[in-house]
């Protein structure tokens, strides 16, 4: 198993490093600065199916506050006080990815 940590420069910039078409489940989501309703947890994104799904949605996700999820086999999970993303997988699933 290989774990990557990823300064948060956004969720979506992250997720474009991964192929559009693949699978992911969103696990946990929590953001507090979406819209009118203010915060958003994942039960706002139960129709999520593919990445590009999520890339397509008029919103960055400033406020985000957990994040839990996996794209095929790689786990993504948001380290809010460390304002990092942590990726764990697969060393050669990882190392084929442009982290």
């Amino acid at each position: 198993m290989k774990e990557i940590k990823i300064k948060n420069n956004g969720l979506k910039k992250l997720l474009q490093l991964f192929d559009h078409k693949d699978k992911i489940v969103v696990q946990e989501l929590g953001d507090t600065l979406y819209g009118k309703e203010g915060f958003i947890d994942e039960t706002h994104f139960q129709n999520i199916q593919i990445v590009e799904d999520l890339l397509k949605i008029d919103y960055d996700f400033f406020g985000l506050i957990v994040f839990e999820a996996e794209v095929g086999n790689i786990k993504i999970h948001y380290d809010r006080i460390g304002d990092q993303f942590i990726i764990t997988g697969d060393d050669k699933i990882i190392g084929k990815k442009n982290f």
